[in-house]
């Protein structure tokens, strides 16, 4: 899912949230952490505890309780990110545990390890994304960075752990959009840092203002996306929350969960979310991981 994320005007969506995927409350149905939804409105879950990719039927008015695909037992460890290629539908996975990115081939519940230089030396692989030349790109948590998987060039960060523009603190996930802009959660600095093609230092899009639940602040933000429109929306997972930041704002609007960073499990509410994905059409969704539910927020 690419972008051009230049600026036009905000977004609005449905603060009550529709289910559409859930084991019923059966975490060996579906255990959420990462979701990210392909061209066709598929979802694919990350499902960290459960070691295992799935994917869902696309759902406009109500929840699955069954996914349609599942990778075979043993293939990855608990991973905590993924990316689908909408165009062959290859599900890339950031197989922590392993050091290591898994490819899985349309269809095939059988994984195959990427190559790289990097295999061996033990990388920090915790998030995913490929640009839109299919280049794949890496969080390096334990080295405070984002890189290419196959030639180990860092692209954001790599300057050591800390809170200067050219340097993240235990980065989490992250985004890229068309104009191969990336959307870093620095989530050690409670912040989002914007980094162009080719920069060496980045601009803090939201957050920045220390770990809290106060709208300008975030609470261990894990998870980014940015919708057509350029407003950057947060997987606030401290604060069991989605904060929407517009472009060039200094405070951020709640636009899932509660403002005030309580938990709940009504629709309107979310406990400890992992992850967010967000489709073509600007609807977006939330892992809405101590729920065991995928939960979408319909764009307005």
């Amino acid at each position: 899912m690419l972008y051009d994320t230049t600026p036009t005007t905000t977004s609005t969506w449905n603060s009550t949230g529709t289910t559409v995927a859930t084991g019923n409350g059966n975490a060996n149905i579906l255990n959420p952490y990462g979701v990210f939804v392909d061209d066709q409105y598929y979802i694919y879950v990350a499902e960290k505890e459960n070691s295992r990719i799935s994917k869902w039927p696309p759902n406009e008015n109500g929840s699955a309780s069954s996914a349609i695909f599942q990778t075979a037992s043993g293939q990855i460890g608990k991973t905590p990110s993924l990316y689908v290629d909408s165009n062959t539908g290859d599900i890339y996975v950031a197989d922590e545990p392993n050091q290591r990115v898994v490819r899985f081939p349309n269809g095939s519940t059988i994984g195959f390890t990427m190559a790289s230089i990097l295999l061996g030396t033990l990388p920090t692989v915790s998030g995913i994304y490929l640009d839109p030349n299919g280049t794949i790109f890496i969080t390096d948590t334990g080295r405070n960075r984002i890189y290419n998987w196959l030639t180990n060039q860092s692209v954001v960060g790599g300057y050591g752990s800390g809170t200067n523009v050219n340097q993240l603190n235990q980065p989490k996930r992250f985004f890229i959009d068309k104009n191969y802009t990336f959307y870093v959660t620095d989530s050690g600095n409670s912040r989002i840092q914007k980094w162009l093609k080719g920069a060496t230092s980045g601009q803090t899009v939201a957050g920045g203002f220390g770990s809290g639940s106060n709208a300008n602040q975030l609470g261990g933000p894990l998870g980014v996306v940015v919708d057509s429109k350029g407003n950057v929306l947060v997987c606030d997972s401290n604060n069991h929350r989605v904060q929407m930041w517009r472009p060039g704002a200094v405070t951020g609007q709640t636009v899932a969960g509660n403002a005030n960073g309580a938990s709940g499990s009504s629709p309107m509410a979310l406990n400890s979310p992992k992850g967010i994905a967000i489709d073509k059409s600007d609807n977006f969704y939330v892992a809405d991981t101590s729920n065991l539910r995928i939960q979408k927020f319909s764009i307005l």
